[in-house]
């Protein structure tokens, strides 16, 4: 099992377990804007880096690690003993964002090892992907004091439903993109390098966008943020913008030079989420001409990528 012969995916289960239970049992004891708490954080995060040197794991990687695994503990514990809703709704919410940047590097490990990086948590995808989520704690707080009523259980629980269905779908194209996953764009074409059309890629062809954009859009439904609801799906769905519209076209593009012909028929076969990549592309040919123009623009893309069937951008919300 990869738990067992990965030091690196050891080290950080390990590191997001302890921290877990100190970050759970840090909450019973002290208040979280406590200077004892912070304390408690901070020395969480130097036994991680000291054990890691110790035990010959990635440093970086041991200190993400146990940095999830605190607040998720902390969030745990905070929402299950607060009496206060807003406390649960944005504990659980805190939660749900941990667990799904945790899950991205585990599952990197599990389905292509060879692309496991420190990078693999996402916790540096972009400044706008931080910035965004900055925003959406702003408008919860803001709202939970003017606007108590607004911040409900029956909202939280339709968010929970969508953010763990866009979790699972996404979770899902990367166990059947194999070892065709990765978090950075691929710029040449492997030997091993197949063209996935099976299980959740037989129905459309980006489904980790589409798990993606559902999760991103379940997690504001979850902290009732109409604002952040709208505009997440506005600027994610935008087609003036970048996500999903140039990253999908650049994405097929590169993807119809890897598999010409091949590719052309899934093109056919399968939806698309972006209806301006429903149009027919160029020949291969001249796809190959457009994607060696473009090669070289596009390496040094802002934000750090991520790849199913090889070039599935994640993008910078």
């Amino acid at each position: 099992m990869v738990f067992r012969s990965d030091a690196d995916v050891r080290g950080a289960c390990n590191a997001v377990g302890a921290a877990f239970v100190v970050g759970f049992g840090s909450t019973i004891g002290w208040d979280i804007l406590s200077m004892s708490y912070f304390a408690t954080f901070g020395v969480v995060l130097l036994a991680a880096l000291y054990h890691a040197r110790k035990a010959s794991h990635n440093p970086v990687i041991n200190c993400q690690a146990a940095f999830l695994g605190f607040i998720m503990g902390t969030a745990i514990l905070k929402g299950g003993i607060s009496g206060h809703p807003h406390y649960m709704i944005f504990s659980l919410y805190v939660f749900m964002l941990c667990f799904f940047h945790f899950t991205e590097f585990i599952m990197t490990a599990f389905i292509n090892r060879r692309a496991l990086q420190p990078d693999s948590f996402l916790l540096n995808h972009s400044v706008a992907y931080w910035v965004a989520a900055a925003s959406s704690w702003v408008e919860f707080w803001t709202e939970a004091y003017f606007f108590p009523l607004s911040k409900t259980r029956f909202l939280l629980h339709i968010g929970l439903v969508i953010t763990l269905g866009g979790e699972c779908l996404r979770k899902l194209a990367m166990v059947h993109a194999g070892s065709g996953f990765t978090h950075r764009l691929a710029m040449t074409k492997r030997p091993d390098h197949r063209l996935c059309t099976s299980g959740v890629y037989s129905y459309f062809r980006h489904p980790g966008y589409v798990g993606w954009f559902a999760w991103c859009i379940g997690t504001q439904v979850m902290l009732g943020n109409p604002i952040c609801t709208l505009v997440y799906a506005a600027v994610s769905w935008n087609l003036n913008l970048r996500f999903f519209s140039d990253r999908i076209i650049d994405e097929e593009r590169d993807l119809l030079h890897f598999f010409g012909e091949e590719y052309r028929e899934y093109q056919r076969n399968t939806e698309s989420i972006n209806p301006r990549s429903r149009r027919e592309f160029p020949s291969s040919k001249d796809a190959s001409r457009e994607y060696g123009s473009q090669k070289e623009k596009r390496r040094w893309n802002d934000g750090p990528p991520d790849g199913m069937n090889g070039t599935e951008v994640i993008g910078h919300l």
